[in-house]
């Protein structure tokens, strides 16, 4: 049975007109660089400036470089003009101690003709004739300067100030290193670049021949390292090499896999974007699905409502609107005689509330919009028709979904058999390798390089886990100690991480392996936290740390005393 409500009230305010509009819508439905050439005297002075002669002989090994291959080489005065020298850092270097900043040993080699160096550690740099430009791509002829240095293990890492983190898929990692140096090229006191095509070839000394490193060069515009490919490992003695082509990382079992590969990487981040996007199309795409219209019911009470269109067009949208009580509740006789001063919809829960209101008397209805007739027949052809494109468009976007998975699980096949042969290098690597014969055998990690800068064979890692401590930090003598930066040494890995100020407070590492604090005080002063202290340490603890002054010592000083 359909009877009418009738409304009589006063003309709306326009925003209750298009308040009240919503529901005829609802019914049709996002600190320097190291290595850099010295200043000037006239600006300022570093621990390792070349300021003259003097200044040279103690600063830094001055060798001049040949065809010569031999083991040993005459150390020589370099004829640079140092006063010309371009006093140009990079602020994002930064090391913590500038006294102990490692000097680099300086080479002459003869541009035209090229030549090898051997570095005192046991690298061997060999530098193809007119290797060398200038800045405006002239190629250099005669002498030239090489500024070389290495960094080996923690300390040195610690003391150069080289940012040694890296961003991962967006998650940020520290370097373990097995190896990293600095080389650069003057002529006259003006950098030069190294000509393309005419790559220097580094053999540098290394105690750990395990294939997970990959190659790194020092973006210093960016600020960022970037990834240059995969090292070879050479045992010189043995006169041979093992080849490291292939790029393998020390990858996490699971779905958290650490891609160093840039092409798996990006395929990789590619892919999982695309799936996402795609997800959230589907997700949208869902929200706009036909409502589906429904037929009136012979056995619901339902109602219209009675507008006089010309006396209330706000209301117009409800006319003619058959609404089905959802519950069939049973309603006072009057409600349809009544003429009511107000109505009201509200969506509920998929269907609708009326609200009837005369002075203080409301009365209640949850009701759904229902068609009946020709009405109804019309209106379900209009929704078949819609929904047959909502679900051409829907099946459309599942369908590139499962695309994208199917892509997705591709990758991580090529991982896990690129995962296994990197296990097998690995193994194969080991095996040759015994600790008696790592012991007495020169391993060099060999590569090539393009241009100067620092250089770094490396994997990146996550920040040690296990536990974290409430911590605070006295001296010998029980005073509060203040940081300019403090780092967690493992002495398992090559690496330092650094600790931001949420770390120092609470202070997270690996309770399975042999910690170790260094830092720099604001009073400048090193300071080490030593394994004990970790021992003790529970879930809060004050860590007594070592002070030590570093006034008047030199790089290789301050080492001995921060790893003792």
């Amino acid at each position: 049975m359909k009877r009418n409500v009738n409304i009589d009230r006063k003309t709306l305010a326009s925003g209750e007109i298009n308040a009240t509009k919503d529901f005829g819508a609802a019914v049709s439905k996002v600190g320097g660089v190291s290595g850099v050439p010295p200043k000037s005297p006239k600006k300022g002075f570093s621990n390792w400036i070349i300021t003259g002669i003097s200044a040279i002989v103690v600063a830094a090994s001055i060798f001049f470089g040949s065809t010569n291959t031999s083991d040993t080489t005459t150390p020589q005065l370099a004829q640079t003009n140092v006063s010309e020298l371009d006093s140009a850092k990079s602020v994002f270097i930064n090391p913590p101690i500038s006294s102990a900043v490692l000097p680099s040993d300086s080479y002459v080699i003869n541009a035209d003709k090229g030549g090898e160096i051997k570095h005192h550690t046991g690298t061997d740099i060999n530098i193809p004739e007119g290797a060398f430009m200038d800045e405006n791509g002239n190629v250099v002829t005669g002498e030239v300067e090489i500024q070389y240095r290495e960094f080996h293990d923690q300390a040195d890492i610690f003391l150069s100030g080289i940012p040694m983190d890296y961003d991962t898929l967006g998650e940020n990692r520290i370097f373990e290193s097995a190896g990293m140096l600095e080389i650069r090229g003057f002529q006259n006191g003006k950098r030069l670049k190294i000509t393309p095509n005419k790559n220097f070839r580094i053999c540098m000394k290394t105690k750990d021949p395990d294939p997970k490193f990959n190659l790194y060069h020092l973006n210093e515009k960016d600020e960022k390292w970037d990834y240059e490919g995969k090292d070879s490992i050479s045992i010189p003695k043995l006169d041979n090499t093992v080849s490291l082509a292939k790029k393998y990382d020390d990858l996490s079992s699971g779905e958290n896999l650490d891609f160093t590969d840039p092409e798996i990487k990006e395929d990789i981040k590619e892919t999982t974007e695309e799936i996402a996007v795609i997800k959230k199309e589907i997700k949208k795409i869902k929200k706009t699905e036909p409502s589906k219209p429904i037929k009136a019911s012979k056995d619901k009470k339902n109602f219209t409502i009675d507008v006089v269109k010309s006396e209330y067009p706000e209301l117009a949208v409800y006319s003619g609107t058959i609404f089905e009580v959802k519950e069939n509740e049973d309603l006072p006789e009057d409600t349809y005689s009544v003429t009511w001063n107000d109505v009201k919809l509200k969506e509920k829960n998929s269907s609708y509330l009326v609200q009837l209101s005369k002075g203080e008397r409301t009365e209640e209805i949850s009701v759904i919009p229902v068609l009946e007739g020709k009405n109804y027949e019309q209106a379900k052809a209009i929704f078949d028709n819609k929904f047959g494109e909502y679900n051409t468009k829907l099946d459309k976007k599942i369908e590139e979904e499962k695309e994208a998975e199917k892509t997705l699980a591709k990758l991580k096949e090529k991982f896990r058999q690129e995962r296994e042969e990197w296990e097998r290098k690995q193994q194969e690597i080991r095996d040759r390798m015994t600790t008696a014969q790592a012991s007495r055998e020169v391993m060099q990690r060999v590569f090539k390089i393009n241009r100067f800068g620092t250089w770094n064979c490396d994997t990146p890692v996550k920040y040690p886990t296990g536990m974290i401590v409430k911590a605070e930090y006295v001296d010998q003598n029980g005073e509060e100690l203040e940081f300019v930066n403090l780092n967690l040494i493992e002495k398992q890995r090559n690496a330092c991480f650094p600790l931001t100020a949420g770390m120092i407070k609470k202070l997270p590492f690996n309770p399975k392996r042999t910690n170790t604090l260094w830092g720099v005080t604001t009073h400048g002063d090193i300071a080490v936290g030593k394994p004990v202290e970790f021992d003790k340490a529970g879930r809060t603890h004050t860590f007594q740390m070592d002070l030590i002054d570093v006034k008047g010592k030199s790089n290789s000083e301050i080492k001995k005393l921060i790893a003792s």
